[in-house]
């Protein structure tokens, strides 16, 4: 703590480690320096000869406590994800939603940059590139996302299948895509935007 508040750190991070023969559990704490309360904890439980896994499970827990607090991740999709790779997704989220397409897709290239893994990020880095009029930048990113879209949830997989046939001139098969995106989350609004600006080209 003495050493947070003497580099002029929000947060630090404090927990531990308990190795039980062929398992191990991480808990880390989210500490406000100032206060000395605890913000966020992360627990993750896993086979000990995969402890690091374990841990980038936890760190991944807390990361978006900091950097998109109030906002609900789906942490699955970050399961095995390096943590510098998930700081940079969530960061390119915000500017995403902000509409700062190409702040958003910077920090999607760099989410990819630290783990190739992070097909996620392919995703959501093509949409910004589309929404940017980055169109080499699209179909690229589309490209990666599709390679690795048994690694996305479904609507996200539809998403960078609907984005590469788009990119590709297959209207058709792009609807089609965008259509089963929309049919796994009816209130997805990278979805249904996605599908009305197919059916508007």
């Amino acid at each position: 703590r003495r050493l947070a508040r003497a580099r002029g750190a929000k947060y630090f991070v404090d927990g531990s480690v308990l190795d039980r023969n062929d398992s191990v559990s991480v808990v880390l704490r989210l500490v406000d320096s100032e206060g000395d309360s605890v913000i966020a904890q992360a627990t993750a439980v896993g086979a000990s000869d995969h402890a690091a896994l374990v841990a980038l499970h936890a760190v991944n827990e807390l990361l978006p406590r900091i950097l998109d607090p109030g906002r609900k991740v789906n942490l699955e999709m970050l399961s095995g994800v390096r943590p510098g790779s998930t700081a940079a997704w969530l960061q390119g989220e915000r500017e995403f939603r902000r509409s700062h397409f190409t702040t958003a897709l910077n920090y999607y290239r760099r989410a990819l940059a630290e783990d190739s893994g992070m097909t996620l990020a392919a995703v959501k880095g093509a949409e910004a590139a589309w929404w940017a009029n980055q169109e080499a930048e699209a179909h690229r990113l589309a490209d990666i996302a599709v390679l690795g879209e048994s690694r996305l949830p479904a609507k996200y997989a539809h998403m960078a299948l609907g984005l590469q046939a788009f990119l590709n001139g297959s209207a058709d098969l792009a609807v089609h895509h965008f259509d089963l995106a929309v049919g796994q989350d009816s209130i997805w609004a990278d979805g249904w935007m996605a599908l009305g600006d197919a059916y508007y080209h």
